[in-house]
C-alpha cells in the first residue's frame, strides 16, 4: 500500500483515475472534515507522539508492510488540540451544565509520488485544518451511578491545500487538478448532536466506568474554491467503552493512578473510506496525575501508552492524557 500524501486524497485511499471517472469533486471535501472531526476527536481516536508498531514489540522477526504504512502515515499527522470546559454551577460540578470550546490544528506534510514517475522528484503537499469547535452539554440523572449526557456541538473548520508540481508528468495534469483538488481552499459549518451513557462505580481499588457514546454530524461548505462548495460531509459513530481507576497513591499532596481503557469504535458515513474500516478498536495504559488540588484547568493529567488496531491509522503512539477520567 502506497502511502499517501495529500490529506484529502490521503484519506480518501483512491486513484487519481478513480477521480477523474467517478468520484465528483466535492466527495473529497466531504471525507476530509469527517475525518478531521474523528481525528479531534480523543475519545474516538488517538495519535500522540513516538508512534511505533506494536506487533514488532511482540513479533519482532515479522514484518507487517501494511502496519509500517500506517506507522508512516500517522507518523506525517500532526495533531494539536486545545480544549477548556466552563462549569456553570461551581457548586455543584458533576451535575452542572457545560460550555466547551475546542482549538484543534491538523497537519499533514509529505511528498507525493501519485502524481509523477517514481524516477523523478515526487510532488510536496501540506495539508491543514483549523478547527474552532463549541458545545453546551446538559446532565441527567437516569438510576444510581448511570447518568444521560446530552450535549449540542458545532464546528467551523477551515481546510487549505498547498501541493507543489516537481515533475513533467504532474505539471501535465496541473491544468485539471489544480484548484480542484489541489491547491484549495474550503470553509465548513458542521453541528454535532451527542448523547452519551456512562456508569460509574468506585471500589476500594478506585473505580471503573461503562460509557456508551453516541454521535451525528451534518454540515455543509459554504466558502471556498469552486469546487468544494456543496460539499455535505456527514456520518455518525458509536464509541463503546470500559476505563478502570487504580489508585497508587491518595496522599494529601497527591493522588496517583494506573488508568486502563479499551473501547470499539463503530461508524458509518464520509469517514468510513479514508479510514479503511467502519470499526475499530483502541487500548490505552498510563499513569495519572489528580491536578484538582493545584489548578482549576484540569482534574488529571498523565502520560501512556495508546494502541489503534483495525484503521489506516494503525499503531501505537505515546499519549498524553487531559482530564480523562
Amino acid at each position: 500500500m502506497s502511502i499517501p500524501a495529500h490529506f484529502s486524497a490521503l484519506l480518501l485511499s483512491v486513484t487519481f483515475s478513480s477521480f477523474l471517472l467517478a468520484s465528483p469533486a466535492n466527495k473529497i471535501f466531504e471525507q476530509t472534515f469527517a475525518t478531521a472531526i474523528v481525528l479531534s476527536d480523543n475519545d474516538a481516536i488517538s495519535i500522540g507522539i513516538a508512534n511505533f508498531n506494536p506487533d514488532t514489540l511482540l513479533n519482532p522477526n515479522e514484518n507487517d508492510l501494511s502496519e509500517d504504512d500506517s506507522i508512516a502515515l500517522r507518523n506525517e499527522l500532526d495533531i494539536y488540540n486545545l480544549p477548556y470546559t466552563f462549569v456553570l454551577d461551581k457548586q455543584n460540578e458533576e451535575w452542572s451544565d457545560k460550555v466547551m470550546l475546542r482549538l484543534t490544528y491538523i497537519k499533514q506534510e509529505s511528498n507525493n509520488e501519485f502524481l509523477g514517475d517514481i524516477r523523478e522528484v515526487p510532488d510536496s503537499n501540506i495539508d491543514k485544518i483549523y478547527s474552532l469547535y463549541s458545545a453546551y452539554s446538559h446532565y441527567i440523572p437516569v438510576a444510581n451511578k448511570l447518568k444521560l449526557r446530552l450535549r449540542l456541538g458545532a464546528y467551523i473548520m477551515h481546510y487549505k491545500n498547498k501541493h507543489h508540481y516537481n515533475s513533467a508528468f504532474s505539471n501535465n495534469l496541473k491544468p485539471f487538478v489544480d484548484g480542484v483538488i489541489y491547491n484549495t481552499i474550503a470553509i465548513a459549518a458542521i453541528i454535532e448532536p451527542n448523547a452519551k451513557l456512562t456508569y460509574t462505580q468506585e471500589t476500594n481499588w478506585g473505580k471503573w466506568q461503562l460509557a456508551s457514546d453516541l454521535n451525528y454530524f451534518v454540515g455543509k461548505v459554504y466558502s471556498g474554491s469552486k469546487s468544494s462548495i456543496g460539499a455535505v460531509p456527514d456520518g455518525w459513530r458509536i464509541n463503546n467503552g470500559v476505563k478502570l481507576h487504580f489508585d497508587l497513591n491518595s496522599s494529601a499532596l497527591h493522588a496517583e493512578s494506573i488508568y486502563l481503557n479499551f473501547k470499539r469504535i463503530d461508524m458509518h458515513g464520509d469517514m468510513t473510506d479514508p479510514l479503511q474500516t467502519n470499526h475499530y478498536y483502541e487500548m490505552g495504559v498510563g499513569l495519572l496525575l489528580d491536578t484538582h488540588k493545584f489548578t482549576n484547568l484540569a482534574k488529571n493529567i498523565g502520560i501512556g501508552l495508546n494502541i489503534n488496531k483495525g484503521t489506516s491509522l494503525s499503531g501505537g503512539s505515546i499519549v498524553i492524557y487531559f482530564n480523562e477520567f
